[in-house]
């Protein structure tokens, strides 16, 4: 067996944009084997793959160290052992470079002894127990995956499930609650699946069982929401899902405890497969089990709504802030939203939307993403309150008239009459425009309606005053 060695990567060509020194070993992973890849991974430490962000936030969990490094590799991560090194170690220390093979040629690795290490390292041990961590987290993720495509499937199986029948010869009744235990006889598969506290049900005239409590569920990209929830301290937040895309995963909001006792039967499904017909049977009579209640529900469910509405609120006040700052004359001001930019929420019946403008093309929906866009927003009530013998001016950026007016005035018109339809006023509005230049950004109000005093004969309602 060959020594231990520490390996660190230099002088790396440039043609590649990377950098001329680059380590390409993490000294708390411990101590390599001199027999490295060429992806620097260090031999016999576990990995995962970078993609694997379930597994990743589950081994953090559990005390260990993630290194990601492109260095080491592009597409995986290295998990270190949880605790301290155990070991005290002296070994060699190697540098190695990386040499450009030419054209059709295959690049080549060169090392050099540049000294000793001496200092800790993870044990055998140590390192064993890590392997066995993460394949414990990868059979508890698959199994819960398992079970939530069972639940999600388990209603709308082919099988023969009629419900009279299956009743009768179970001496079960419709609403009871059970115990199932799902068996798979068949494929792949094959093997016993708990699914938990179910309830009987009839879909028409077929048996099912179905989950009587179903918690409330958000997306897992909306972090402020799930700051919210957390920091009330009463319900415990679990994650479904396995993508590297937040969005396409979700939490699920539970109680910390099952308090409530129930006194149930255990019912089997042996499940032979898709085309055929499942077989019910009583295993136990009568077991008391521990679990939620429909009241963990409603008070999840209460937890969540107040969340979206502090959420709400929130986000409505940083818009009312945001306008503000962006406006020129507090009637109309200009929002980018989308893309990169904040979603924000709008208040109810005090905005006007003028128009919708696209800047880019970011529509992602892995990301639940949408295009970036310059909005136009009129505040109901200022404009209510600037309106002087019919007429509301406002301040619009130049490279913006043509869309707020539309084409042959359309546009100008709409907004308008739907001014006068939110209760601005009872008789026709004429909304006048003035270029915003960008060098007059900062304009105020009052210099804006000094201009318009002077430059009345040149008013003309939809259309711009130079």
């Amino acid at each position: 067996m060959c020594e231990p060695v520490l390996v660190r990567l230099g002088d790396v060509f440039e043609e590649k944009e990377k950098p001329k020194e680059w380590e390409c070993y993490v000294e708390e992973l411990g101590i390599d084997s001199r027999n490295y890849d060429k992806f620097f991974m260090p031999k016999g430490y576990p990995w995962v793959e970078k993609i694997q962000k379930g597994i990743i936030r589950e081994l953090k969990k559990l005390g260990h160290e993630i290194y990601d490094s492109r260095n080491i590799s592009y597409d995986k991560v290295c998990v270190a052992p949880s605790g301290s090194p155990e070991e005290e170690i002296e070994a060699e220390l190697f540098e190695v470079w990386l040499v450009d093979g030419g054209i059709d040629r295959v690049e080549e690795y060169r090392t050099e002894e540049v000294g000793k290490y001496i200092g800790p390292a993870y044990s055998k041990e140590q390192i064993e127990d890590t392997q066995a961590d993460i394949e414990k987290v990868i059979r508890q993720l698959d199994k819960r995956e398992i079970v939530s495509k069972i639940e999600d499937t388990f209603n709308y199986s082919k099988s023969t499930r009629n419900f009279e029948g299956i009743c009768d010869s179970l001496d079960l009744n419709e609403g009871e609650l059970v115990w199932a235990i799902l068996e798979k006889t068949r494929g792949k598969a094959m093997g016993s699946t708990t699914l938990g506290l179910m309830k009987v049900s009839s879909s028409d005239g077929q048996f099912i069982l179905e989950n009587p409590f179903c918690f409330p569920t958000f997306s897992a990209d909306k972090q402020e929401l799930y700051n919210e929830i957390k920091s009330n301290g009463q319900f415990e937040l679990i994650h479904h899902g396995r993508s590297g895309f937040a969005s396409r995963n979700y939490w699920e909001i539970k109680p910390f405890e099952k308090p409530k006792e129930y006194n149930v039967k255990v019912i089997n499904e042996f499940y032979p497969g898709p085309g055929g017909d499942s077989r019910f049977m009583i295993g136990e009579k009568d077991i008391t089990v521990n679990d939620y209640s429909l009241e963990d529900v409603e008070k999840a469910k209460e937890v969540l709504q107040k969340a979206i509405e502090n959420q709400t609120l929130k986000s409505e006040a940083r818009f009312l802030n945001e306008f503000k700052q962006v406006s020129v004359d507090g009637v109309f001001a200009i929002i980018v939203q989308g893309g990169n930019e904040e979603e924000y929420v709008i208040p109810e019946g005090q905005f006007l939307e003028g128009f919708r403008a696209r800047k880019k093309n970011t529509k992602d929906y892995r990301l639940n993403m949408g295009h970036t866009e310059a909005v136009g927003y009129i505040d109901i009530a200022r404009a209510e309150e600037s309106l002087k013998n019919g007429k509301i001016h406002m301040a619009v950026p130049e490279e913006y008239m043509g869309i707020m007016i539309g084409k042959g005035g359309q546009n100008i018109n709409r907004i308008q009459e739907k001014l006068v339809d939110m209760g601005v006023s009872d008789s026709r509005i004429k909304v006048i425009l003035h270029p915003q230049l960008k060098e007059k950004s900062n304009i105020k109000l009052e210099e804006i309606d000094s201009a318009i005093q002077k430059e009345k004969n040149k008013e003309i309602g939809g259309e711009i005053i130079d």
